[in-house]
């Protein structure tokens, strides 16, 4: 009888260790995907700073035009918009030359983002922000060109002339650029 017993309770024992087991063989987990808004915008530093040289009369009578392949690499998750700004007019000493003698244009660099893109063109440079591109889909490593105009006629004609040593007489302005989310 006391086999009976034993084999009974060690029987009742497999078949409640057994369905505990068969209860949680398997479970779920909630895997969420979190997809934080990052921007960055980079000047390519070998085109740093950008050089408007007036050498000759056709430099003068006509503008100069600069353009810098790639000048811009983004990175976005979604849509952006370029904005482009300066610090003021462009200063030497106490002397200076409105900032919008020189204008900005972009244009489609080396890797363009897919979607519709806009690109400013022939803008002239402020202390507001311009919108210079503006792009409805993000990327990464996405690369623009920026066109750089000079003024022509007499916007540097008057009182713009050479140092007594002879070097160029240089007016500097700073342009940033900004990334802001489209």
């Amino acid at each position: 009888m006391k086999k009976t017993i034993l084999a009974a309770v060690t029987l009742i024992s497999v078949v409640f260790v057994g369905t505990a087991n068969a209860q949680s063989t398997s479970d779920v987990v909630t895997v969420n995907i979190k997809l934080a808004k990052v921007q960055s915008i980079v000047i390519n530093p070998s085109q740093k700073p950008v050089d408007l040289e007036y050498n000759n009369e056709t430099d003068y009578r006509n503008g100069v035009i600069k353009t810098e392949a790639d000048h811009l690499t983004v990175f976005s998750t979604g849509g952006f918009i370029v904005q482009a700004k300066s610090n003021g007019d462009f200063k030497k000493g106490s002397e200076s030359i409105a900032a919008n003698t020189v204008t900005l244009s972009a244009a489609a660099g080396s890797k363009e983002p897919t979607g519709t893109v806009t690109y400013g063109e022939d803008l002239g440079l402020s202390t507001s922000v311009l919108d210079l591109i503006t792009a409805q889909k993000g990327g990464f490593d996405l690369k623009f060109n920026v066109i750089y105009k000079g003024g022509k006629g007499n916007d540097y004609i008057v009182d713009r002339f050479k140092d007594g040593d002879g070097n160029p007489n240089v007016y500097t302005a700073e342009v940033t650029y900004s990334i802001i989310a489209n």
